[in-house]
């Protein structure tokens, strides 16, 4: 089985060992090319929606996506929503909840994607619970 942990730049791979019918390997396999990519296009999208975000009353900036959720809210609650503008919400919110999603994904990887990592990871099901952990490549500086 395989998933995107990051689309097109880390994915997940699961499967029964071969060799070891009683083991599970969970192989993370990032795309190093694609990586840093992928990466300065999220902060460029995130840093748009930030720059188009208003401040907070006191000047201070807000959460793109907590102002957006709170906006949708607010005008759901009104006598006569503007369903353009509704829509137009629920598109951002899906947008960041998506680059949020990643980010958390991301941080979960060692605070931003180490792009030069690969792990498996054995898990031994019918033995002890012995987990057995192998990486290979190398760890890339983190920014």
């Amino acid at each position: 089985m395989e998933a995107d942990l990051v689309p097109g730049e880390v994915v997940v791979k699961i499967a029964i060992n071969p060799d070891r019918p009683g083991r599970i390997d969970v192989r993370i396999d990032p795309d190093a090319d694609r990586i840093p990519v992928g990466r300065n296009d999220r902060d460029a999208q995130w840093q748009n929606f930030v720059t188009r975000t208003p401040s907070k009353d006191d000047g201070s900036s807000q959460d793109p996506l907590v102002f957006r959720q709170a906006e949708l809210i607010r005008m759901l609650g009104t006598k006569k929503p503007n369903q353009a503008a509704i829509k137009t919400l629920r598109k951002e919110i899906d947008a960041l909840e998506r680059l949020d999603s990643i980010r958390r994904t991301e941080t979960l990887l060692a605070g931003r994607s180490r792009a030069i990592l690969s792990a498996v990871i054995g898990l031994d099901i019918d033995g002890v619970g012995i987990l057995e952990i192998v990486r290979t490549g190398e760890f890339a500086r983190s920014r």
